[in-house]
This record gives structure tokens, C-alpha cells and sequence, in this order.
């Protein structure tokens, strides 16, 4: 059921930033990859699951807590989350595109790349799409890519 996937996102994420707090550098690798790979699924819930609340919360859960970023700056983490942006929930897409403009400053060379051809896009789309509600989507997808990522714009 929708609830109950939520409530388990919400209890693991929970779970995972209490573990995350404790590591310290004598923790094995084992230790760090097993929450490397829960992240990724959660991640992978993010893309896959037919219910928009659940993907919705499953951002949301990585978003709100900072000890994430580490783990979801990988390469292969930031591709799942690459494919959110295109999600058909503004709201995903917006929060999606947030958490990449945050993490530009983890991992920019893997990340700049990618706003910048988002931007393009967007720029594109507002220049062709007649409809003004559309307009106004992109505009604000472009407001979240560059909140963080303000160093890709000469003011």
C-alpha cells in the first residue's frame, strides 16, 4: 500500500542518518557500502514506483537531511537522480532538480555538465511552448538548477 512504502521511507531514511551520524573512520567499508547500496535503492524507488506521493517521499527523505549528500554525489547515484528531473510531477522535477543544484558543489564536474544542458533545454522550451503555465514550469525548474549553481551565471 502507498502508506506503508512511505512510512517504510520515512523509518529508513530516519535509520540511515542516525547510522550515518555515528560512522567514524574505524567503521569498515562493508559498513559504508551497505548504506551506500539502501541509498541507491531508495533512490531507485524514486524512478520506479508507480505512486507519485511515494517517489515524492522518497526525495524528499534524502533531500532533508545533509548527511546524504556524501553518498548521493556518486556518479552512478546522480544518473537515477538525473532521470527525476524528467519525472511527470512538477514537484518531483522541482525537487530533484534542488537537490542536484545542491549537491553541483559536492561533485561539480560530473554535475555542471548536466544543468547546463537542462538549462539549454529550458531555455529552449520557453522560447518555443505557447502556453504560459509550461513557461512558467520551466522557469521555475530553472530557478531550483541554478539556486545552488549560481557560479554557472555571469551577473
Amino acid at each position: 500500500s502507498r502508506l506503508v512504502k512511505i512510512e517504510t521511507v520515512i523509518t529508513i531514511s530516519n535509520l540511515l542518518g542516525k547510522l550515518i551520524s555515528k560512522l567514524n573512520e574505524n567503521d569498515s567499508r562493508s559498513l559504508i557500502s551497505i548504506i551506500s547500496s539502501v541509498l541507491r535503492k531508495m533512490l531507485i524507488a524514486a524512478i520506479t514506483d508507480l505512486e507519485p506521493d511515494v517517489r515524492y517521499h522518497v526525495l524528499n527523505s534524502l533531500n532533508s537531511n545533509p548527511q546524504f549528500n556524501i553518498f548521493i554525489s556518486l556518479p552512478e547515484d546522480l544518473n537515477i537522480l538525473f532521470m527525476c528531473v524528467r519525472d511527470e510531477k512538477i514537484e518531483l522535477r522541482e525537487l530533484s532538480a534542488a537537490m542536484i543544484s545542491r549537491l553541483s558543489s559536492t561533485n561539480s564536474a560530473y554535475i555542471l555538465p548536466f544543468i547546463r544542458k537542462i538549462l539549454m533545454q529550458l531555455l529552449t522550451e520557453i522560447d518555443i511552448y505557447p502556453d504560459l503555465i509550461q513557461r512558467e514550469k520551466s522557469v521555475r525548474l530553472m530557478g531550483h538548477l541554478l539556486s545552488n549553481a549560481s557560479r554557472l551565471v555571469n551577473l
